[in-house]
């Protein structure tokens, strides 16, 4: 295998995820207590080792993301935009319930709304 195709089965790997790491964390540390029970004691040892490597990986592997749907992605939008719409009434020195006009729009340097928008 050339070190570009290392490079590429590398970078296609899937990540192991937190709860994989977990799963064999607890396996090794169930085969150490085997081992210890048949008298196997410095393969227990090391099993002890490895699970506890593996636990630390746990630790630091990826956190799986939420998934999200349309409606999360719309509330975040309109967050957005109302945090923007604040800030640039605050900018323009809007008062409650009074509307942005053209020249407010050129105060700020926003080009006036298009006619087809009813500005």
């Amino acid at each position: 295998m050339t070190e570009g195709e290392e490079q590429d089965a590398r970078e296609d790997a899937p990540e192991i995820s937190a709860e994989q790491w977990g799963q064999m964390a607890r396996s090794l540390k169930q085969r150490a207590l085997a081992l210890t029970e048949a008298g196997r004691l410095r393969q227990a040892e090391q099993a002890l080792r490895l699970a506890e490597r593996y636990d630390r990986m746990r630790a630091s592997a990826p956190q799986p993301k939420p998934e999200r749907d349309g409606y999360y992605y719309r509330n975040e939008l309109i967050r957005r935009l109302t945090r923007l719409q604040q800030h640039l009434r605050e900018r323009a020195g809007l008062k409650e319930g009074e509307e942005f006009t053209d020249a407010h729009r050129e105060a700020l340097g926003i080009r006036p709304l298009p006619p087809e928008y009813g500005g």
